[in-house]
């Protein structure tokens, strides 16, 4: 499942605590997005926090430029273990 998942329940459908339950609960493989909010939550907060959470495969995000895409690819490396 690709869906928002962050942090601050950034455009969340159905709001934070049902994806919270979700990712603990059920079995499945989510696949995050906007895991930054929009920029509101800085790079390695909000890798460390999706991290932490169960049934994580992979994170989606887009990036403004280079310089975001290696900050991004670096940080998922160093924090998650992400290829």
């Amino acid at each position: 499942m690709c869906s928002n998942i962050n942090k601050i329940g950034f455009r969340m459908c159905c709001g934070f605590e049902t994806y919270e339950r979700v990712l603990r609960e059920k079995k499945f493989r989510a696949i995050p997005m906007s895991v930054f909010a929009s920029g509101t939550i800085p790079t390695r907060e909000a890798i460390e926090w999706i991290c932490e959470q169960p049934n994580i495969e992979a994170i989606v995000f887009g990036a403004s430029g280079k310089a975001k895409y290696s900050e991004y690819k670096i940080a998922g490396r160093r924090i998650c273990r992400i290829n």
